[in-house]
């Protein structure tokens, strides 16, 4: 099952707004992840992310986003991913993943 959510988080506000880019995660493990955003400055941001899911959120692109995996009672940091990488870069490319 395909399925992409999107969430939006309220930011602190600050001084300097932080500009936030589209970024999409998807959970590729056979397992449940758990993903946090990194700073939490930014707002907060943690989901649970099903096997084959999509995720869609906004993030500065200096952000990293927190994967853990594992079973809840001891879920361990899998994996940080930086959110640059993540970002969608214009809707064709948000089309075309949406589309595989």
């Amino acid at each position: 099952m395909n399925t992409a959510t999107v969430n939006s988080f309220a930011t602190k506000p600050t001084a300097e707004p932080t500009a936030t880019h589209l970024c999409m995660y998807v959970n590729q493990s056979p397992s449940i992840q758990v993903i946090r955003l990194n700073p939490s400055a930014v707002g907060c941001l943690e989901r649970t992310v099903w096997p084959g899911q999509r995720l869609l959120f906004e993030a500065p692109l200096a952000a990293t986003l927190d994967v853990y995996s594992g079973q809840l009672s001891h879920a361990i940091l899998a994996d940080r991913v930086p959110c640059r990488e993540l970002a969608i870069a214009d809707d064709a490319t948000f089309q075309d993943a949406a589309a595989a």
